[in-house]
């Protein structure tokens, strides 16, 4: 039974003395060991996207005479390609990040985080840094990058990210359009400083004008945030394919940019553990779960008039949250613990966290509109 109430779809779905009660995408439910079946649970989950975009869409049905040329999309692809954030994020190769390793550790408050991005300028070296250190860079570029700084100290273990960009010179010849880049690092052996390979890698230059490199440099930067004193900076080389020295430009600087996960220093950080299976590995657990379910406009529902994307991960939580199960908040565990005298009554595998999906899609007048829509894709599950 799908119904409308107030502008919001309301569920109504009974099976197996189950009842799932789904308003605007936030459940409430009281679920039956019956009630467990993925299969039945999928077919649900189908049900409820088809209704849902509809709904959110404002129509009743899907249009009809949809359809335009694969010029015409490509074109409109392209357009919003480089002037809209959702088909950009639509493109992305990863839609499940790190999920299926199997566990998904999460923030619950996730308002209380943000990516912080912290760009550091070379800089001259402290007053008791070893004054050979320096010299050691016959042939390319010192680099020291301060790194104790008042935002680092508190949040070395937040890194997440850390690239070194430098801005290589224009080719030196025709001939010399491709560039050798070696990274060193100065450790400290035996009480002598000497130089460490960090990166290397191959370049290709450009005959009029130079350009932007970036070297990934997170190992050596999470060792030097939790080991300051070892910090004594990096060593640039560059050389042409003929084997012709090239300089490290000054102007524009080399910088280093940190990403890091910083949490608010006023709120408590509560983190949950989120199990996530597939259907090759975990086919018979019976835990609470984040399964995956992919919905494919075309083949679920004979759609058409959608463009992009033809299919989306949407998927689903399933399992028993009465075996090996801790309960995410207090009240859950007191309402499990209460509800084992009910006759067959438990806390459901409900989703504790939703992400929109974009969407690009013609409308009845061929127009072709794109947006998102909330509350469609399951990334998290929980007992409640």
């Amino acid at each position: 039974l799908t119904t409308r109430m107030n502008g919001l779809t309301l569920f109504l779905i009974a099976y197996c003395n189950c009842l799932l009660i789904i308003v605007s995408s936030e459940t409430i439910t009281k679920c039956s060991s019956a009630c467990k079946d993925r299969e039945v649970l999928k077919k649900i989950k189908l049900q409820m996207v088809k209704s849902e975009i509809l709904d959110r869409l404002g129509l009743s049905s899907p249009p009809n005479g949809t359809s335009l040329s694969q010029s015409r999309i490509k074109q409109f692809m392209k357009r919003y390609k480089h002037h809209n954030q959702y088909v950009e994020q639509l493109q992305r190769d990863d839609p499940y990040n790190t999920m299926f390793s199997g566990i998904i550790i999460d923030n619950e408050e996730d308002d209380h985080f943000q990516m912080q991005i912290i760009n550091i300028l070379a800089s001259q070296v402290p007053p008791d840094f070893p004054s050979q250190v320096p010299s050691l860079a016959t042939n390319g570029k010192f680099l020291f990058f301060n790194l104790h700084s008042e935002q680092m100290r508190p949040n070395w273990h937040e890194l997440s990210r850390a690239d070194l960009y430098i801005h290589l010179p224009s080719a030196p010849t025709p001939n010399d359009l491709k560039a050798s880049i070696h990274l060193y690092y100065v450790s400290l052996h035996n009480n002598t400083n000497e130089l460490s390979l960090a990166r290397s890698i191959k370049v290709n230059l450009k005959l009029n004008k130079g350009g932007w490199v970036d070297l990934k440099v997170f190992d050596v930067c999470m060792y030097w945030l939790k080991y300051p004193e070892l910090n004594f900076g990096f060593v640039v080389e560059i050389y042409s394919n003929s084997g012709i020295k090239l300089n490290v430009s000054t102007e524009p600087e080399p910088y280093l940019k940190l990403d890091l996960m910083e949490s608010s220093t006023n709120t408590r950080k509560k983190r949950t553990i989120s199990k996530v299976c597939n259907e090759e590995t975990d086919a018979s657990s019976t835990n609470c779960c984040l399964w995956p379910l992919e919905v494919d406009f075309h083949k679920e529902y004979g759609w058409e008039f959608i463009i992009f994307p033809s299919k989306y991960e949407a998927n689903y939580c399933a399992g028993d949250c009465n075996i090996g199960v801790t309960p995410e908040y207090t009240h859950t565990h007191l309402m499990m613990q209460n509800q084992k005298s009910q006759a067959g009554l438990s806390p459901c595998c409900t989703p504790k966290k939703i992400s929109p999906v974009p969407l690009m899609y013609i409308d009845e007048n061929e127009n072709v509109i794109l947006g998102k829509i909330p509350n469609m894709k399951v990334d998290r599950c929980g007992c409640a």
